[in-house]
């Protein structure tokens, strides 16, 4: 029953990751089209040995299963959009892959505060055992965010994607 009820909460969990996508305009926040997808890493052995990673739709996930999330963001207005920031909670029952983060001609920063602040992976920092401040690890982060470091055209699209491993 356990196992039920955290496969259904992590089903839970990849339906808010992708639903919870945001992206925050200097322009018209209708000008840009968001779409998310997860899907499950997969290995695949041939019969030589050899392996070959592939993306399947998550069905059943269990701890350790990496999941990749990626977004989608497309320019659906006639103007170029300038500023364009995705932003992505990280599942609180996952954690970040440590450089897993994939972008087009965007900027990316991790959040350690819930979403509250970003900035650069080697800046972040959290208050460890003892009260003690420490570097923040890829398993602190709460959120990622990608910050487009050119405007998107009219009909233009950019996508942006993360992994992270059920814990």
């Amino acid at each position: 029953m356990k196992m039920i009820k955290t496969k259904t909460r992590m089903m839970m969990w990849i339906g808010l990751v992708v639903m919870f996508a945001t992206q925050s305009l200097a322009a018209d926040p209708g000008a840009i089209e968001l779409r998310a997808t997860a899907a499950k890493l997969v290995v695949l052995t041939d019969a030589d040995g050899n392996e070959t990673t592939t993306m399947v739709e998550p069905e059943v996930v269990v701890p350790g299963d990496k999941i990749a999330y990626t977004i989608s963001a497309k320019n659906v207005s006639a103007d170029q959009v300038e500023g364009v920031v995705i932003t992505d909670p990280i599942p609180a029952e996952m954690f970040f892959v440590a450089g897993s983060e994939e972008s087009e001609a965007a900027k990316v920063l991790f959040s350690v505060d819930g979403g509250t602040s970003f900035d650069r992976e080697d800046r972040l920092t959290v208050v460890g055992e003892g009260g003690v401040r420490r570097p923040a690890m890829s398993t602190d982060f709460t959120h990622i965010q990608w910050v487009f470091e050119s405007p998107l055209a009219p009909a233009t699209e950019r996508s942006v994607r993360f992994v992270a491993v059920v814990e």
